[in-house]
């Protein structure tokens, strides 16, 4: 399996179609959605795994309870991505969405888990699945 750098994966950002010929949008878009990243892809040495997509899953998932507001993290302008980085390391997190949204507290304690700085502790996709499968009524 081909490694693939983080200017690679965002070809699809690239406005003008000219692969490999851009690399100032590849990194334009890269900075854009660094808060959609897990820790460990953002760094100089990337790494791109299930987990860091659970992470990324997490920051869907706030997306869908916010009700499609843009992820906001406390203490980050949003020009400002390399701060970003620093933040996510040191542990902030995105805040609860809107307590409206139903079972907001229990989605709320999963998106934590999805975004734990740990990949191991990351849930797999198996078992967000589970979380998400309509149980049987008794």
């Amino acid at each position: 399996m081909k490694a693939f750098t983080q200017f690679e994966q965002l070809d699809i950002c690239l406005l003008n179609g000219n692969r490999g010929q851009n690399y100032f949008n590849h990194f334009i878009c890269y900075l854009t959605f660094l808060f959609r990243y897990a820790p460990e892809s953002i760094k100089v040495d990337p790494v791109f795994s299930h987990k860091s997509d659970v992470w990324s899953f997490g920051v869907t998932l706030w997306e869908i309870c916010s009700l499609g507001n843009n992820p906001d993290y406390p203490g980050h302008t949003e020009t400002d991505q390399i701060q970003l980085h620093f933040l996510i390391d040191s542990g902030v997190r995105l805040p609860c969405p809107d307590k409206n949204f139903p079972d907001i507290d229990n989605m709320y304690a999963l998106m934590l888990q999805c975004w734990n700085p740990e990949e191991s502790k990351r849930p797999s996709f198996s078992e967000l699945i589970n979380v998400f499968k309509p149980k049987p009524l008794s």
